[in-house]
């Protein structure tokens, strides 16, 4: 599990049970300052994850790994603009890692990228929202495919659940029928 640590000065720590008790995997916070939207995923060497905004690192989202014995920074911990909201994280069995976040320089709309190894990439085109976008949240199907779902304000509130597979198919009822962009991927 991953949490704000008020002993710690909110910065983020994570915790995994041994069998009998919750032990830290670290006795050093990850981040370098008060985190927020803060997400955790298990990948299958057992090993996590976390995302975050650091209102250390100018409220930007910074992505970390644990290798076994140390936190590693996955790519630019700019990766994205100043204050993105709603982090989701999810890391697919065969150890891809993708994001989901509400990107407010778009409107606020949904967006998710993936880890290729060496940068973040855009999955699709961005702007996966008809409108602004909250409570991202994803998850990755056992063939590496991201599924992202989200409130999105500009259909009543209703939610946006959307799979990745080159093109995209919605799983549940979207309540327009139009797409956020005739050319996108994602419906």
């Amino acid at each position: 599990m991953s949490y704000l640590d008020n002993g710690f000065g909110n910065k983020a720590m994570a915790q995994r049970w041994n069998g009998s008790a919750w032990v830290p995997y670290s006795d050093l916070p990850i981040s370098l300052g008060t985190v927020f939207y803060q997400d955790l995923a298990v990948g299958p060497d057992g090993n996590p994850a976390v995302v975050y905004m650091d209102q250390g690192n100018n409220n930007r989202t910074t992505v970390k790994r644990w290798n076994g014995s140390s936190w590693v920074l996955l790519g630019d911990p700019a990766l994205a603009p100043t204050s993105v909201y709603y982090h989701g994280i999810a890391i697919a069995p065969n150890g891809e890692t993708m994001i989901a976040y509400r990107l407010p320089a778009s409107g606020n709309r949904a967006q998710v990228q993936r880890w290729n190894g060496t940068a973040w990439e855009t999955v699709g085109t961005p702007n996966l929202s008809v409108g602004s976008a909250e409570y991202t949240t994803l998850c990755m199907t056992s063939d590496a495919r991201p599924v992202v779902a989200f409130r999105d304000d500009a259909l009543g509130g209703r939610c946006s659940v959307l799979r990745w597979n080159g093109s995209v198919i919605a799983l549940g009822a979207r309540a327009s029928p139009a797409a956020p962009s005739s050319t996108s991927p994602w419906p």
